[in-house]
């Protein structure tokens, strides 16, 4: 199934309703100039099956992906289809993001 791009408020609806993992697939200094509140790092660059497999728990649960511009956020969600994962979606940019900004490491 091929990622879905969908609108920030689509993606706030989708994690109120579900357990959802949401990635910024930007570099880490990118991530620590702030990132969405509960956004794991997984630089776009990084993903392989076994990087992905560390954030994300099974292959069916609803992923978000972002970046700064929605670029890389494009190549990171083609690429997680392409690793077998059916429930991908695209926010895009983080621009714009009225949900809460976190400047610290989400574990």
């Amino acid at each position: 199934m091929q990622p879905r791009k969908i609108s920030l408020e689509e993606a706030k609806e989708l994690m109120d309703a579900l357990p959802c993992v949401l990635l910024d697939v930007r570099e880490e200094y990118e991530y620590m100039t702030g990132h969405a509140i509960g956004a794991k790092l997984l630089p776009v660059d990084s993903i392989t099956r076994e990087t992905a497999e560390n954030v994300i728990a099974h292959p069916d649960m609803p992923v978000l992906v972002y970046c700064k511009t929605g670029a890389r956020s494009f190549l990171a969600a083609q690429k997680l289809s392409a690793l077998g994962y059916t429930n991908v979606h695209d926010i895009g940019s983080l621009v714009g993001w009225p949900y809460g900004i976190s400047y610290e490491r989400e574990e």
